[in-house]
């Protein structure tokens, strides 16, 4: 709104008790007058015929306006009207000296108009006298109380404004301390539109339409908007103002108060940048922030939740943080509840979840209590995916069991390749020795079975060894030879034949170390599947060529009988430590290892599967096309048999 200054215009005095301002009058009650109030001090003027008499109130500020009636009855009430309609000047007194006093009508109008006081023309002397000395007494105490809130006014930090209702809202009356906003006082006053230009340019259209609308609905207006000083400084300003209205409900002048308020704004804006930090660290943290109530209702959760679990910030803040963790981790929120209500510290402690589409996660949780005023209101916590790290550590300690387990079959494997390479020596020199054909017979049984365990005892070797990651050709239809004979003994003690279909393939580049792993988990586990029946079953296994893609690749096929597996689990059958064995019968990482070495190997490997129909793995691997194609005839018989409990014959 508009500015400082705390004087209305230009303000005229002489040097004399009082100022009385006769308009419309003749020549001889001038001269009565000024002869009659000389006495008193009063310096009498007169407003000439040539000046419009307002503006000339305006100029001289007088204390009193003695009004004759020489243009009629009526000038007297429209100049009235028209003085206390401008609130620069409205507090001055209005005597009118009449010869309608006996008129009811006119004084009723008067009156009502706002005429302060009126006298016969013809009056006596003292009367007149006495009359406007009343009129002057009230007049000085009305200024004496108007300096001393003058004075309140110019010492408030507020900028109080008195404005024209009407665009450009040229000011009326400002207090000093307009001034602040660079422009001196004369110039608020002798540019109109000096308010308007002041308005920060993105604010000025919003501004003055909200003006406009509380002039038309006569009401008030509240609101905050950027001013731009002459230095070129922009500053935040509350401006409260109303219109006041006249007795037609038509509004009179403008008036308000503006209070500077660019430091809170600016607190504000820096606070509000605080927050849209902290919300955006909140929201976009990798791990889970959250707090919940005492009772352990979430009562806000970060959106890595969704992320993590699958379930909607919205869905986890109906829940209570028992109903989110497995049933079994119920006894570690209430231990760590009461520890953290007691003001102990506690360390990060492991709890597991269930996500929406049934994997387990594991959480390690940092709780801290929240405090108003000393008193506990709440829980504040960190919840961190240590999943992959708890796969690793199981990893790790699956690898260092394997590790010890392979040290002690190498150990009990040298052990036997002394025995077996004497049974094999002497059964041989018995040959040639013995011309007995039944006993030939025997001897080559024992020869040939003694053979087998030296293989079975050198492949074992060959798995525990301890080796570095190396790819060099190797022939995929041996390695499924000798994977196979490591387990013939459990498959023939569990009813479980093998069945192959190896074809002419070439040697891929590869680590058949890894891939012995592959094989060997597929096939324990197809064995297993199998054994679950308990009526025996069969395992088939086949390689082929194929070149669907235009590029050759060696497909292996490990089929069987089992009973298959579930809709709901096959999509999680590579997930690490998914398993759907009892507990100490599995660790759910072998097909997730075996997921990973094939894809080191730039192959792919799948599974196909109904419930009641069997298990086929199948997996594709680049085949090196510059190598001779396999002859699956040379491979050993013992790789396609029969359970000798179902077939004492070996087939093909």
């Amino acid at each position: 709104m508009p500015a400082s200054g705390g004087v209305m215009g230009p303000v005229l005095r002489t040097p004399v008790s009082a100022v009385v301002l006769v308009v419309d009058t003749n020549a001889q009650q001038l001269r009565f007058l000024s002869e009659l109030l000389g006495d008193d001090g009063a310096s009498v003027v007169s407003a000439s015929s040539r000046d419009d008499p307002v503006e000339a109130i305006k100029r001289d500020r007088p204390d009193l306006i003695v009004a004759g009636v020489d243009r009629g009855r009526l000038y007297a009430i429209e100049l009235c009207k028209r003085l206390k309609c401008d609130p620069a000047i409205s507090d001055i007194p209005f005597l009118v000296l009449t010869d309608a006093c006996d008129d009811e009508e006119w004084v009723e109008c008067a009156i009502a108009t706002g005429v302060d006081d009126f006298l016969e023309a013809r009056a006596q002397p003292a009367v007149l006298r006495h009359r406007i000395g009343g009129l002057l007494r009230i007049r000085k105490q009305a200024r004496a109380v108007e300096a001393r809130y003058g004075s309140l006014v110019e010492s408030l930090p507020a900028l109080v404004y008195v404005a024209e209702p009407y665009p450009p809202y040229s000011p009326i009356y400002i207090s000093p301390n307009f001034a602040s906003l660079g422009y001196s006082l004369e110039e608020w006053y002798h540019r109109p539109d000096l308010w308007v230009r002041v308005l920060h340019p993105e604010d000025r259209d919003h501004v003055l339409r909200e003006t406009e609308a509380a002039r038309a609905s006569r009401g008030e207006n509240e609101y905050e908007y950027r001013v731009v000083t002459r230095d070129g400084a922009v500053r935040w300003v509350h401006d409260r103002g109303r219109f006041v209205l006249d007795q037609e409900l038509k509004p009179v002048y403008w008036q308000g108060i503006i209070l500077d308020v660019t430091e809170r704004r600016s607190a504000e804006i820096a606070l509000r940048a605080s927050e849209e930090r902290y919300r955006d660290l909140f929201e976009n943290a990798k791990d889970i922030i959250y707090t919940r109530d005492l009772e352990g209702r979430f009562t806000s959760i970060n959106k890595a939740v969704e992320r993590l679990t699958g379930f909607s910030p919205d869905e986890i803040a109906r829940l209570n943080v028992k109903e989110v963790v497995l049933p079994e981790y119920a006894v570690v929120i209430d231990w760590t509840n009461e520890k953290t209500l007691a003001g102990e510290e506690i360390p990060p402690h492991e709890v597991e979840v269930q996500t929406r589409d049934g994997r387990r996660m594991a959480f390690e949780v940092s709780n801290r209590l929240i405090l108003q005023d000393g008193v506990p209101v709440g829980v504040q916590g960190i919840a961190r995916d240590i999943t992959e790290r708890k796969q690793f550590q199981l990893k790790l300690a699956q690898s260092e069991k394997l590790s010890a387990l392979g040290q002690l079959v190498s150990g009990v494997a040298h052990e036997l390749n002394n025995p077996l390479a004497s049974v094999i020596g002497h059964a041989q020199l018995l040959l040639r020795a013995c011309s007995d054909a039944d006993v030939v017979d025997r001897l080559d049984i024992i020869n040939k079975e003694a053979e087998r365990a030296r293989r079975i005892v050198q492949n074992l070797l060959s798995f525990a060894r301890q080796h570095n990651p190396c790819r060099t050709e190797v022939d995929v239809n041996e390695l499924l030879a000798s994977t196979l004979e490591l387990r013939q003994y459990e498959m023939d003690a569990n009813g479980v034949s093998v069945r192959t279909d190896l074809g002419p393939i070439p040697r891929i580049l590869a680590d058949g170390h890894q891939l012995r792993q592959v094989f060997l988990n597929i096939i324990v586990n197809a064995e297993q599947a199998i054994v679950e029946l308990g009526r025996g079953g069969t395992i088939t296994v086949t390689t082929l060529m194929s070149d669907a893609d235009g590029d050759g690749r060696v497909v292996i096929k490990i089929a069987d009988s089992g009973p298959g597996i579930a809709s709901d689990q096959i999509t999680k059958i590579f997930d690490p430590f998914f398993t759907t064995k009892p507990v100490g019968t599995g660790t759910g990482l072998g097909l997730s290892i075996s997921y990973g070495i094939i894809q080191e190997h730039k192959g792919a490997i799948s599974v196909e599967s109904q419930p009641g129909s069997g298990t086929v793995f199948t997996i594709e691997v680049p085949a090196n096309l510059n190598s001779p194609s396999i002859n699956s005839e040379a491979l050993p018989l013992s790789v396609i048999r029969q359970p000798p409990a179902l077939n004492s014959r070996w087939s093909k």
